[in-house]
C-alpha cells in the first residue's frame, strides 16, 4: 500500500518521528516539525505559499480540505 511504503521511507530519515494527531490518522514530525499528516485515503502538507499556489494551480493538489486559506494542501489518493 502506498501510504505504508510512504511512512517506512520517511521513518528511515534521521529526525522523523510518527504521532498520532488528534483528528486520527499519523502525523510525521521532523525534529518536532509537522511535515505531513496522513488519513485513510489523502495526504496533507504544509508548503511555502508560492509552491502551494503552484500545486494547487498545476491540479497536483487540493487547497486543504478544512483550512483551505493555509499552507496546507490535500492530496487524495486515488
Amino acid at each position: 500500500m502506498i501510504l505504508e511504503s510512504l511512512r517506512q521511507e520517511l521513518l528511515s530519515m534521521d529526525g522523523v518521528s510518527e504521532h498520532t494527531p488528534r483528528f486520527g490518522g499519523v502525523e510525521f514530525r521532523y525534529k518536532n516539525k509537522e511535515l505531513d499528516m496522513c488519513m485513510a485515503k489523502s495526504l496533507h502538507f504544509p508548503f511555502p505559499k508560492s509552491v502551494r499556489d503552484e500545486l494547487i494551480q498545476a491540479r497536483l493538489a487540493e487547497p486543504h480540505h478544512i483550512l483551505p486559506n493555509s499552507d496546507w494542501v490535500s492530496f487524495w489518493i486515488t
